[in-house]
């Protein structure tokens, strides 16, 4: 299917809408990441169509987040294909969140036995290890012989964690981070 050449809005009417959210949090001794991806189609008078919708729960041991247990839900889905997706996804399993993660789950779930919708939500998932690092920083609970968790299998995973760069610095140092920049503002 080609793109067309040109998008005009009286035959093209409507927005698609996705609302996607993760959330991690330790449980029994395992990082449990809960993710949800929703689409839906909403014409200018306020109606509203469910397209697409998957909800996954990911279960990851440390120290590398390994995957140990995934749960696909398939939600609002257009074809009858669609849920056999989640099957393919128990291949994730054993994969490391911390390192290869990225390459080895397009590879799963790029391609026909997959969806590109669940990726997308799988990936959000591994991006979230990151963001999840922050709950390492709000107690100390004496596991950490420098007192602060350690940060290095972080390193360069993105801008804000590259080697040299101000995130790494202050947690090798044992200084705090600084306030959040509202870049908005």
């Amino acid at each position: 299917m080609a793109w067309p050449q040109e998008f005009l809005a009286e035959r093209y009417p409507g927005t698609v809408r996705r609302e996607m959210t993760v959330e991690a949090r330790a449980e029994d001794g395992r990082l449990v990441f809960t993710a949800r991806l929703r689409d839906r189609w909403c014409d200018d008078d306020g109606a509203e169509e469910e397209i697409h919708g998957y909800e996954v729960r990911l279960e990851a041991e440390p120290p590398d987040l390994t995957v140990v247990g995934i749960d696909v839900q398939p939600r609002f889905l257009p074809f009858p294909e669609c849920p056999l997706a989640a099957l393919a996804a128990r291949r994730l399993v054993g994969l490391r969140l911390t390192k290869g993660f990225r390459a080895a789950a397009t590879e799963v779930l790029g391609g026909v036995e997959g969806c590109t919708h669940l990726l997308t939500l799988v990936l959000a998932i591994w991006g979230h290890q990151v963001v999840s690092q922050y709950m390492l920083t709000r107690v100390d609970d004496g596991s950490h012989p420098e007192g602060t968790p350690d940060f290095e299998h972080v390193a360069n995973v993105c801008s804000g964690w590259r080697e040299g760069g101000l995130g790494l610095r202050l947690v090798r140092s044992g200084q705090p981070f600084p306030p959040h920049v509202d870049y908005g503002a």
